[in-house]
């Protein structure tokens, strides 16, 4: 990943969590005690979560991984009983 392609991810997550935090404010206001709730930012948020998840699931598919000798290597021997 290049670092204009990282920066430009980091922005697009800031803003998509500051997005979603708002809308479901504003979506959810009526619930609890603000009298205007606007119901129509609700799919607002969920699309701003969706966006978070997909943004997660990337992430974790390109999640360094140990190689399995390696793993062995460090584990120890093992007892037999």
């Amino acid at each position: 990943m290049t670092r204009r392609r990282g920066i430009a991810e980091l922005l697009l997550f800031f803003a998509a969590s500051g997005l979603g935090i708002y809308a479901f404010g504003r979506g959810l206001a009526g619930y609890f005690g603000e009298g205007g709730a606007d119901p129509l930012w609700l799919p607002v948020a969920f699309a701003a979560l969706w966006v978070l998840a997909k943004q997660m699931g990337r992430i974790q598919d390109r999640w360094p991984r140990r190689k399995q000798a390696r793993r062995r290597a460090t584990a120890g021997p093992r007892r037999q009983a």
